[in-house]
């Protein structure tokens, strides 16, 4: 494999793969309103959506809106 040897600065990656808690319950809402709308989706997929968001809204309550990399290998362990 090759490398890029290039700085990557530890700021950048956390904007990069920080959870931006807001957007994603906004999607899930969004998702799960879309789906609402037809009768053959199956009952599980709101069921994940819910636990989804109850987890999401969990780290926010935690770390706050933004959840950095960091935060959540912190959360894990």
């Amino acid at each position: 494999m090759e490398k890029i040897d290039k700085d990557y600065p530890e700021d950048l990656y956390n904007k990069q793969f920080a959870l931006y808690v807001d957007n994603i319950v906004d999607r899930i809402d969004l998702q799960a309103e879309a789906y609402g709308k037809d009768q053959d989706v199956p009952k599980r997929i709101f069921e994940v959506y819910e636990a989804q968001k109850k987890d999401l809204l969990a780290l926010k309550d935690t770390y706050g809106s933004i959840v950095s990399p960091g935060q959540l290998i912190e959360n894990a362990g």
